[in-house]
């Protein structure tokens, strides 16, 4: 983790620039572009973003503490100069979201594992859900509203990149894991008996009940739906056709909360990789089936065999882990 002192500096840095771009976002009113230019806009960022490089050096001390230091250092400064310019591109392309973001999305999964680490700490809360169950307040301030659209527009790209190839839910899942957060986040969420994914995803009752809910969101919640379904090994529940209507899917994510909350307790970490597996055989299960609210209110087993990097076959030096903490996270 970066150490505390230079975390505070960096955000406080970053708070700065966000401010800045802030005012400037509001002194340009937002208007749409054609694709070719958001696509040379975004890709312009995306340059700059990936061009932050800073010198890594353990100094003449070979040790750990040492090199640990300069890799905290390193990531660092690459997400003081990252981070501001896209919050910068947002404010630039507000009202184009979901182009910019099938652009950036598609950049960052096909990039360099340098390059794609660089792109996924610039935009970190809004490509992925992090300790967030739901997205920004639409409804807040400025930088708010900005940051939800964008969000919204990122988990629509992710989404039809999925669709299009099913082999980025994996990609996707794996840099979700590699942050850990998210899924224990929302095991807490499923189990304390408050929220029920089924209707944040239809919208039943959920405007009034939750005060989450809007159309725009169901597509953040579907896509957390997904990695859940990875999580715990049940690929079966996911949609075949993520276009479905919203109260079709919403029937599989019931039938997933329901399946969890029964089966919690007999979740393991599965040894062949990085998910919950279920014990089949209650002879082997401590609980025997039963869910009660002792262990309801234990966490889930640690998982095994967690990714040290966020993308496959990496090169070059490695990442801090978890990558930042962002000032506008939930």
């Amino acid at each position: 983790m970066i150490h505390r002192a230079s975390l505070l500096t960096c955000l406080s840095l970053l708070m700065i620039c966000l401010d800045a771009s802030v005012l400037m976002g509001q002194e340009r009113s937002a208007r749409l572009k054609d694709a070719k230019a958001v696509e040379a806009i975004v890709l312009g960022y995306c340059q700059e973003i990936t061009s932050v490089r800073t010198d890594f050096n353990t100094g003449h001390v070979n040790s750990i503490v040492k090199e640990t230091s300069a890799l905290q250092d390193h990531w660092s400064a690459v997400l003081l100069e990252g981070y501001p310019l896209f919050r910068k591109m947002m404010q630039e392309l507000e009202g184009n979201e979901d182009t910019a973001m099938r652009i950036y999305l598609r950049e960052m999964m096909n990039s360099s594992t340098q390059d794609s680490i660089r792109l996924l700490m610039a935009a970190e809360d809004i490509v992925m859900p992090l300790t967030n169950f739901s997205p920004y307040d639409k409804n807040s301030d400025k930088q708010y509203q900005v940051a939800y659209s964008f969000q919204i527009a990122a988990a629509k790209a992710e989404l039809l990149l999925i669709e299009s190839n099913p082999d980025f839910l994996a990609d996707f899942y794996r840099i979700a894991v590699w942050r850990g957060v998210f899924l224990t986040k929302q095991d807490q969420f499923i189990t304390g008996g408050v929220y029920s994914y089924a209707e944040l995803i239809s919208g039943e009752q959920s405007e009034s009940k939750y005060h989450l809910y809007d159309s725009d969101a169901y597509l953040w919640y579907l896509r957390n739906f997904l990695f859940l379904c990875v999580a715990t090994g049940r690929e079966d529940l996911i949609p075949e056709n993520l276009s479905e209507p919203e109260k079709q899917n919403a029937q599989l994510m019931a039938l997933w909360e329901m399946w969890f909350k029964v089966h919690r307790s007999n979740l393991i970490s599965s040894p062949g990789g990085c998910s919950w597996k279920l014990i089949k055989s209650p002879l082997l299960s401590p609980h025997a089936g039963r869910n009660d609210s002792s262990s309801a209110n234990k966490d889930l087993p640690a998982l095994n065999h967690l990714p040290v990097t966020p993308f496959k076959q990496w090169h070059g030096t490695l990442p801090v882990q978890p990558v930042a903490k962002h000032p506008l996270c939930t």
